[in-house]
């Protein structure tokens, strides 16, 4: 097949509790014994208007600075299971397809491990066929979704597949690290739980955005500068202040070759932090409110790794015919990536397809619920 695919549905998941950024820091407070540099830099951190609120992965906001190391492996696994089926099956229903009529899967994550990975337990759990390809796409962190799509994309090209599905969930919350230093402190104040999925199909007659071109870079000389390290039996990020103008070059590289003749008609971002949008902004020019979706997810679910372009892109999914659309995602390694895709047909507003996951009843008395 030469014709390339396109993606035809967006479904996401978020766990049923989310906390305002003012409930994180009573729950810093509470939970925590703060240093006097901690409390400044939560307060400072926890204050950007950037972020309202962020959505957590368990039944008690207690456990998340208490657990252990395999206890919150233990929570990544049941989470991450349960919110990538959620998105999974609200991308099948708004693609109208049955999950065991999928051909392919693969699922992006990097804030826990598992062996065999979760497309494993995704295929057991919503009953896909035995013989559909599998691939679990690690290493990329933030970053992963984009050349998950593309792998999905070949596969199809390739084999003739009719309907991929790519799967992107964190659990963020189970990779929080405790310490003094300034990009541990940033991390646990702006990450949040999530899943995302999108079904991608070689079905030339369903309307969809068509995946023109993917490009991607890798930069090892700044791995040092955004990446996981193992410390006590846990991960641990690390983050440099040089990360928005690395991310900033590198989306402007991407765009150069992806859309050399200017802007494009809609944009998704991952949504990284304000610093690093800003950056985006002030790099590429963009017209006024070309970044709006990105920030509107940063504002609702604060920065969801892998699955936060997807996100973006979910709201974008009612584009018009021939709209040309840029996605990028910038994660570990340092490693950046560029889809240049254009709507085919209309979707409709049913591609605005989002699960809320219902959770344990036992809440935090910090943290709400919203319906």
């Amino acid at each position: 097949m030469t014709t390339p695919s396109r993606i035809i549905a967006v479904g996401t998941a978020v766990p049923s509790l989310s906390v305002s950024q003012e409930e994180a820091f009573e729950g810093f407070a509470r939970f925590r014994q703060l240093s006097a540099k901690e409390k400044v830099l939560y307060e400072r951190f926890l204050a950007d208007s950037s972020i309202k609120t962020r959505y957590v992965a368990t039944d008690s906001l207690e456990k998340i600075f208490t657990e252990t190391a395999d206890q919150a492996h233990a929570r990544f696994s049941f989470y991450a299971v349960k919110l990538a089926a959620a998105a999974l099956e609200a991308a099948c229903a708004q693609a109208n397809i049955r999950p065991e009529m999928l051909d392919g899967l693969i699922v992006t994550t990097c804030t826990g491990y598992l062996c065999p990975g979760l497309s494993s337990y995704l295929m057991e759990k919503l009953s896909l066929r035995e013989g559909a390809q599998a691939l679990d796409l690690v290493g990329h962190g933030c970053a992963a979704a984009l050349p998950a799509l593309r792998s999905a994309d070949q596969m199809i090209r390739a084999q003739n597949l009719k309907h991929v599905a790519v799967v992107s969930v964190e659990i963020c919350t189970a990779a929080i690290f405790f310490g003094e230093a300034t990009d541990l402190i940033l991390s646990n104040s702006i990450f949040g739980d999530g899943a995302a999925a999108c079904i991608v199909s070689g079905d030339t007659a369903t309307p969809g955005l068509v995946i023109e071109r993917v490009e991607g870079v890798v930069w090892p000389q700044y791995r040092d500068d955004l990446r996981f390290i193992q410390q006590d039996g846990r991960l641990c990020n690390k983050l440099s202040k040089r990360v928005p103008a690395i991310v900033a070059e590198a989306v402007g590289n991407l765009h150069g070759l992806l859309h050399p003749d200017g802007e494009a008609d809609r944009y998704a971002f991952h949504a990284g932090g304000k610093r690093i949008i800003d950056a985006i902004e002030d790099h590429l020019g963009l017209e006024a409110g070309a970044l709006e979706p990105t920030r509107e997810i940063l504002r609702c679910y604060g920065n969801i790794s892998s699955a936060s372009v997807l996100f973006a892109l979910k709201e974008l999914m009612t584009g018009s015919v021939g709209e040309s659309v840029l996605l990028f995602s910038y994660g570990a390694g340092f490693s950046a990536f560029g889809l240049l895709g254009r709507f085919v047909g209309k979707i409709g507003d049913s591609a605005l397809f989002h699960s809320k996951q219902e959770g344990n009843r036992a809440l935090s008395p910090i943290l709400r619920r919203r319906a």
